[in-house]
């Protein structure tokens, strides 16, 4: 993950300086690709996944394409995986000169992203969303992220996972799926970014594959910028 930088606008009146609710900037996300050298051996020179998410609202949609059309033609081939929730499964939304299917990305979903090329860093802009949100995960599988742009351990970050689910957090290095079970706490981890009290660590930009085995989980944020 790059790094975050926002910026409040200020409006004037005769009476007072009103400061702007809406806080905008950007978040730069490396997709990692074929040059990654932080892999097995036998993956180096092979094109690579990588779990990511849209952490700021566009405000036209999110539309995959709008999120990635800075990239021009450094993303011809790739595929972006779009988890589908009525068949459980990530379907793919090819990009050969365009993408086939135009999908919404909002902030607190996710996409896996194989990158046929160098790695390369995609810019996201858009609007922190603040105050109450909440981001619903239906029961089974579900791809989601933080609805605004954080780091930490997802416990911390208002995430409570009920007993006898899973979080399946992406592994760069292994690429695979590695799961998180919370059974009155979670699992440890030979990690040190994951705590068997708090869960595991996710970083800014970055999705994860939920399982509930219960009814729908909300995940609850009350987040505004002072």
């Amino acid at each position: 993950m790059g790094a975050a930088a926002f910026a409040v606008g200020a409006l004037s009146s005769s009476a007072q300086t009103v400061y702007s609710v809406n806080v905008v900037g950007y978040v730069n996300t490396v997709v990692y690709g074929t040059d990654y050298a932080n892999v097995q051996p036998s993956l180096h020179g092979h094109p690579q996944y990588t779990m990511i998410s849209n952490p700021l609202d566009n405000g036209s949609g999110n539309l995959i394409q709008d999120l990635f059309a800075a990239q021009g033609t450094t993303i011809y081939g790739d595929t972006a995986y779009i988890f589908n929730n009525g068949l459980q499964s990530f379907a793919p939304n090819l990009n050969s000169y365009g993408w086939n299917v135009n999908s919404p990305i909002p902030p607190g979903s996710g996409l896996l992203f194989y990158n046929v090329h160098k790695t390369f860093t995609n810019t996201f802009v858009g609007t922190v969303l603040q105050g109450n949100q909440t981001n619903k995960a239906i029961p089974g599988y579900s791809v989601i992220s933080s609805i605004w742009p954080a780091s930490g351990y997802l416990q911390n970050l208002g995430f409570n996972a009920n007993n006898g689910d899973t979080a399946y957090m992406f592994s760069q290095f292994l690429q695979s799926f590695g799961p998180q079970l919370n059974s009155y706490g979670w699992t440890a981890s030979a990690s040190p970014l994951v705590s068997g009290t708090y869960g595991p660590f996710i970083t800014n930009g970055v999705s994860f594959l939920y399982l509930n085995t219960h009814p729908t989980n909300f995940w609850i944020t009350d987040f505004t910028v002072h």
